[in-house]
């Protein structure tokens, strides 16, 4: 994960403009990134996830508000993401313009999956699998990358969204007025089981006033060029992920599907196995780390259908005892997923 893009430059210019920082307060800021104040004022690159970490952490050692990641990425909406936001402004509807980041972000971040699910009763849920391990850097990201993602979907419907849920996985912090205003007309939720945006289903459905067909074939060319030029590159992490998303998605219609294997996975790659595990490790993960990361989401996603048993959820994952999924989930979650349903449910 360390070489593997983490963030684009634009989305970090906009935390430091938000902070109002000087040029020359920029320069300490970054040093340990090997990145300077002129490249990220102008360039169009990314930071790998170390440097991420080094100028984030920069970032909090200001003592910056508490509502500051919230504030800067509620000023992120669809034209910051390039070809892809083109794409979704130009999309027929909104669940069409969240499956476009579903299958794309992956050109913009590869430490963490978007998924658009539409199995959440009168919701869709659009959510955020962040593959770093829990910190104060993490949780930052998570609260801006996720203000970014509301404020892109109020800019696709054209209208303030209400009605819907914002999710987040950490605790609830001292203060949370800020979240109340950064999300007006919506219910915050903390200590939920993942990151996610709840989206009323008739909202999704709506025609997007932007709508392009046009346009949205041209834009929809440049991703996928896009895609292929970043595969050719060598970051396969973020690939992997999307299509074990893929496979999610499609066992919703194919119950008990099986999991991608290492050697189809390869093959979908046009990689032997033993090279794909090489640029997995080189990118600081492994294969079976990002199957179980998946999975977990999956057993989630099942866990929430109203009237699934754990046998059942078990037999759909493919378990070919309960028991088993259990002490996997267990190692997932920290609880059973007996205790996981008397919690959210």
């Amino acid at each position: 994960m360390q070489q593997t893009p983490a963030l684009p430059f634009n989305a970090v210019r906009l935390i430091v403009q938000t902070m109002g920082v000087t040029d020359s307060e920029l320069i300490p800021m970054l040093e340990g990134t090997g990145i300077d104040a002129a490249q990220l004022l102008a360039d169009e690159g990314h930071f790998n996830w170390a440097q991420l970490q080094c100028i984030v952490q920069a970032i909090l050692d200001r003592n910056p508000p508490d509502s500051l990641p919230l504030q800067a990425g509620l000023r992120g909406g669809p034209a910051i993401h390039g070809a892809m936001g083109i794409a979704a402004m130009t999309s027929d509807n909104l669940g069409n313009a969240l499956d476009l980041f579903k299958t794309y972000m992956a050109l913009r971040s590869q430490i963490f999956v978007v998924n658009h699910e539409p199995d959440h009763g009168d919701y869709n849920a659009l959510t955020f699998n962040f593959l770093p391990p829990e910190s104060p850097v993490l949780n930052f990201l998570i609260q801006a990358i996720l203000a970014s993602a509301f404020s892109s979907t109020q800019a696709l419907l054209g209208q303030t969204l209400r009605g819907a849920e914002i999710h987040f996985t950490f605790a609830a912090p001292p203060g949370t007025e800020h979240f109340k205003l950064a999300f007006p007309g919506n219910r915050v939720l903390f200590g939920m089981p993942g990151n996610a945006i709840l989206i009323p289903k008739s909202v999704v459905r709506q025609k997007l006033i932007s709508s392009d067909r046009q346009m949205h074939a041209l834009a929809l060319q440049q991703c996928q060029a896009m895609y292929d030029t970043q595969l050719r590159k060598g970051t396969v992490s973020g690939f992997v992920l999307g299509k074990l998303r893929e496979a999610h998605i499609n066992a919703h219609c194919k119950p008990q599907s099986k999991a991608i294997s290492l050697e189809d996975m390869a093959q979908h790659l046009n990689l032997s196995p033993r090279t794909l595990l090489r640029r997995l490790k080189d990118e600081g993960t492994t294969y079976q780390q990002l199957l179980d990361h998946e999975i977990s989401q999956r057993a989630v996603a099942l866990m929430n259908r109203p009237g699934y048993t754990v046998a059942q959820v078990a037999e759909q994952l493919g378990y070919a005892e309960p028991v088993t999924f259990r002490r996997a989930f267990r190692r997932w979650f920290g609880v059973s997923p007996s205790e996981y349903k008397q919690l959210h449910h």
